[in-house]
């Protein structure tokens, strides 16, 4: 097992958007992301990050206004579809994570940390 890690610089446009890609190769499950504020607009941001390559939701974020951790699960059912209790599982990853942000404020920036298990 072993772990990557890449940090991406968020920098929105005049108008307060932007979509940023992981450069590190992430094939495995997603262990956490951390979204550093910097001076992207307290308590207005959102984020959508999914896979890159199936679009896969992986963690929405509304209104940020603060840097936070986040450790992202999906719930996990049994054959027949139905919840098992208090079960997660780790979300696939396959080639990169993106994000798409909106209302970060123009010129706003700030760093997404992403961690995978390989």
């Amino acid at each position: 097992m072993s772990i990557a890690y890449d940090a991406i610089p968020i920098v929105c446009d005049g108008a307060g958007a932007a979509t940023v890609y992981s450069t590190v190769p992430m094939d495995g499950e997603l262990v956490a992301l951390r979204v550093t504020i910097g001076t992207l607009a307290n308590g207005a941001v959102d984020l959508v990050i999914t896979d890159s390559q199936s679009g896969m939701a992986l963690l929405t974020i509304s209104n940020l206004a603060a840097s936070t951790d986040y450790f992202p699960r999906g719930a996990a059912v049994n054959p027949a579809n139905s919840a098992i209790t208090d079960s997660f599982v780790k979300l696939p990853v396959t080639g990169g994570i993106k994000a798409v942000v909106a209302q970060g404020g123009a010129a706003g920036a700030g760093t997404l940390h992403c961690w995978v298990e390989r």
